[in-house]
């Protein structure tokens, strides 16, 4: 799926959001054991979502300028990619002005956030359709670890991706052409894991229309379902400690000796909308894209005397954004140099009164919803 065409869309999600639920966590039989990860409920989920795929923003752009070779008539490409990403909060001194500064650390460097990401993908063309796999892997280089990963100087694996594209219809007399494709997200990742992602499924439409040769637009309209075998995700207590496990008896959160599921719940649907200009001059390719999306969880809370007005009942929504800003320099036919920004987060402030800029944190460093990223990128 080149960038023109990335989206996510709601046309083909009916093929693939098909009826299907998670059990409960009182139900978790044995299971092998999971990572650790940064769980959420459906806001919070939506917020984290959308800092991944500002992310994966930057690893499909790194994915086309590999693929790229307009002269190359094989109907298949492997490449490869390299990037150095370095969090906002890695620039924010933390003070500890209080009593205890002299038995509790100021925290500076806590937020630092670098990491290397590398890249693998493919693709195979047959006629009209397009086939693709990607799958990545990131290093922590600080120790405030890196945007994927939870612990300092920690290695993660990210998913494996799958996605199958057809060149679509062009309307000759508007100049506009439609592109559906579909996508699945195999639970490779320790994230996902612990979340238990069985299979993320999504199906896109795009469409584009180029002006003067060089400059595109582009909108993508879609859906994702995504199947987990447990409503809530799941963590080891020896993680984290047994003093720090509070579990009510008979509840939900006791699942079975030595695992718990934590306070917050998956969220197995969502769709999404992306905005996207790309402009090429020559070695020179610009492109800046945004995306809002919204995510639906399992109903997970009920009802009763207790219940405040402003609690979510029943299955909860959550909505996030991101944005990317790239730029790129073709080297030669094979290899070329890529930079950029993206921002995830959400698209309101705290108090819901102003919305939040969409391509650079500025409420706060320390929350790393910003990140600058530099990569090499090559195709064979």
């Amino acid at each position: 799926m080149t960038w023109n065409e990335k989206g996510v869309a709601a046309v083909l999600a009916a093929a693939l959001m098909m009826a299907g639920g998670a059990v409960s966590a009182e139900q978790m039989p044995d299971m092998d054991p999971i990572e650790e990860i940064d769980g959420a409920d459906a806001a919070e989920t939506a917020i984290e979502d959308a800092e991944d795929e500002a992310e994966e923003d930057l690893d499909d752009l790194d994915d086309d300028l590999a693929g790229e070779d307009d002269d190359d008539d094989k109907p298949w490409t492997i490449g490869g990619s390299a990037r150095m990403s370095v969090g906002q909060g890695t620039f924010a001194q933390v003070s500890n002005d209080t009593q205890w500064a002299g038995e509790v650390d100021d925290g500076s460097g806590a937020f630092n956030r670098v990491s290397m990401n590398f890249g693998l993908n493919t693709s195979y063309r047959w006629e009209d359709f397009s086939f693709s796999g990607s799958t990545s892997v990131s290093q922590g280089l600080t120790a405030g670890g890196s945007p994927i990963a939870n612990a300092p100087y920690e290695t993660r694996m990210g998913n494996i991706r799958l996605g199958a594209g057809w060149s679509g219809y062009e309307f000759e007399d508007l100049g506009i052409s439609v592109r559906p494709s579909i996508s699945a997200s195999l639970p490779s990742s320790a994230t996902s894991r612990a979340q238990t992602l069985i299979l993320g499924t999504s199906a896109s439409v795009g469409l584009s229309k180029t002006f003067f040769n060089n400059l595109t637009l582009s909108y993508s309209l879609g859906g994702s379902r995504s199947f987990f075998r447990y409503t809530s995700p799941v963590l080891q207590t020896e993680r984290v400690g047994e003093e720090n496990v509070l579990i009510r008896m008979d509840g939900a959160e006791a699942v079975e000796p030595g695992r718990f599921a934590i306070g917050r719940v998956n969220t197995p649907w969502g769709m999404s909308n992306n905005l996207s200009a790309s402009f090429r001059l020559g070695r020179v390719g610009a492109n800046v894209s945004y995306t809002y999306t919204r995510r639906w969880s399992y109903a997970w809370t009920e009802e009763d005397d207790f219940t405040s007005d402003i609690q979510c009942v029943g299955r909860c929504v959550g909505d996030g954004m991101s944005g990317a800003i790239g730029l790129s320099y073709r080297l030669n036919d094979t290899r070329s140099l890529s930079g950029g920004l993206n921002t995830g987060g959400t698209p309101k402030t705290a108090d819901q009164q102003s919305f939040n800029f969409p391509f650079w944190n500025f409420n706060g460093a320390s929350a790393n919803r910003s990140s600058i990223a530099l990569g090499l990128s090559g195709s064979y």
